[in-house]
């Protein structure tokens, strides 16, 4: 814990500003001291109860990292650590050990860090395909005194096209498939189910909206900025896109067309939320963009900007969302080309659409609205404020001013500001109380009215799959991101009937 807290989290070159702004609640970074040898204190300037969510999180490491192991790729530790990295194929000590630990990193790249989970990463081959084998030292033994996990290992396979995942699935060759599925296969699914050996089943999804997306307001090219900028082209844009149409053509009508915002039961939402400028007004939208001067059109019936220029937007997608999320998309830019927006889909890989969305490149972000049920939003309001989550990169410039105190990128509007301050002190309340409510209420409802991110449908079911003879395993149940996907269903205690 206090090598992750001094050498890791302290560390300029190991972990950014926001990340240090996220542990210094009332502007001041938290404190972490060792009480005894089983024992660890954190103590905070402000009451900051969203540790304790942090803390339930089993992703990764959160909050420690295994020092005995880490410490040879850091400079405190071993002088001689650039010139490991350089061994190691890396410019300096820090990109090294960034890959050697999974608290920096999205998923675990080295085989050899120690973890705490029932499997760990035995090897990553040339595909990306990832090998997982039982942890002889995980800390979990049944009620007989079994050690667990049951299960000898597990292997994450990669497979890009789209087609061959869904004929896969149909021929029983995964164990069970829960991410990027698509309702848009339901029936498929359970045609092949007898063939295939498995059992389709529709849980409850945690994303309070499927896709979702947001303009990049702090865009290097001045006239789509500005543009981006006039709510009233937000407002356009969520008014020409047909959610019903969407909902019944890729969802077969069992979802519930909403706007960005969070889950249906938090504590302080309100049913006008959900349906915030949800309606399809194609005549309105036009009338609006009118209203901005966008008015004149060109030859190809596309409308023009104040500079004379083709009103053109490019629409990044990282491909393979799911069926319904990458044709959601396609469908979204036929909807803002009959509203006179020119508007092409370009699919491009994960890593190449976050790349190009931290160099504030894109001119729409587009991505599931997940981290909106109230407890993930508690733990971090990401959702709820600049860049307004992970996948958006929309106002990429106002987070940086708020995560260097004013010293780096852009200082965004006012009401932008009073975002960034209510979160923050939202945060230091405590769930259920009256200034919690109050709070909570006055963070969604600034978003909703400025429409800083917008979304299509929600509420839906999710389609799992899972093999017949893989036992143990649940019939319904809760699935997203905001509960780390399959870890609350105990996998280690999963096993195969003969």
């Amino acid at each position: 814990f206090l090598f992750w807290c001094e050498d890791m989290l302290l560390n300029e070159k190991l972990a950014t500003a926001g990340t240090r702004k996220t542990w210094s609640p009332g502007g001041e970074m938290m404190k972490v001291e060792k009480v005894d040898n089983y024992t660890v204190k954190f103590e905070f300037a402000v009451p900051y109860l969203p540790v304790i969510n942090t803390l339930a999180r089993d992703w990764n490491f959160v909050l420690y990292a295994p020092k005995h192991y880490l410490q040879q790729y850091h400079i405190k530790y071993n002088p001689k650590a650039d010139e490991l990295a350089k061994e190691e194929g890396f410019d300096n000590w820090w990109t090294c050990f960034k890959f050697h630990s999974p608290d920096l990193v999205p998923q675990r790249t080295d085989p050899g860090l120690p973890v705490l989970t029932p499997w760990m990463l035995e090897k990553i081959d040339s595909l990306g395909n990832r090998y997982y084998v039982r942890n002889p030292y995980y800390w979990k033994v049944d009620t007989a005194g079994n050690q667990l996990p049951y299960i000898d290992g597990q292997n994450k396979i990669l497979v890009s096209n789209v087609e061959v995942r869904i004929m896969k699935t149909i021929a029983g060759e995964f164990s069970f498939v829960g991410a990027n599925t698509s309702m848009t296969n339901y029936t498929l699914y359970k045609e092949g189910e007898e063939k295939g050996g498995y059992h389709t089943m529709l849980w409850t999804h945690t994303t309070a909206a499927d896709m979702s997306f947001a303009f990049n307001y702090t865009h290097k090219d001045p006239v789509l900025k500005e543009i981006f900028n006039d709510l009233r082209f937000r407002q356009a844009m969520s008014l020409a896109i047909n959610r019903n149409e969407i909902n019944e053509t890729l969802y077969y009508g069992k979802a519930v067309p909403r706007q960005a915002t969070v889950a249906a039961n938090t504590s302080f939402y309100e049913d006008w939320m959900g349906k915030y400028y949800i309606e399809y007004d194609l005549e309105r939208a036009n009338e609006l963009l009118d209203e901005m001067g966008l008015d004149k059109r060109g030859k190809d019936g596309y409308r023009l900007r104040p500079d004379g220029e083709t009103l053109a937007i490019t629409m990044a997608v990282a491909a393979n969302f799911g069926e319904a999320r990458d044709q959601t998309i396609e469908l979204i830019a036929e909807y803002w080309q009959k509203a006179g927006v020119k508007a092409a889909v370009k699919p491009e890989g994960r890593s190449l659409y976050v790349k190009r969305g931290k160099a504030n490149e894109l001119d729409v972000g587009f991505w599931i609205f997940g981290a909106a049920t109230e407890i993930a939003m508690f733990k971090s309001p990401l959702r709820f404020r600049p860049n307004f989550g992970h996948g958006l990169f929309a106002g990429l410039d106002w987070q940086t001013w708020y995560e260097t105190d004013g010293e780096e990128g852009e200082e965004p509007p006012e009401i932008v500001q009073d975002l960034f301050v209510l979160c923050d002190e939202w945060q230091t309340t405590v769930p259920g109380t009256e200034e919690y409510i109050r709070l909570g209420k006055e963070i969604l409802t600034i978003n909703l009215e400025n429409l800083f991110a917008c979304a299509t449908v929600g509420e839906m079911p999710w389609l799992v799959v899972i093999k017949d003879n893989l036992r143990n395993t649940p019939r319904e149940g809760i699935f997203g991101s905001d509960l780390t996907f399959w870890n609350p269903y105990q996998a280690d205690q999963w096993f195969f009937s003969e």
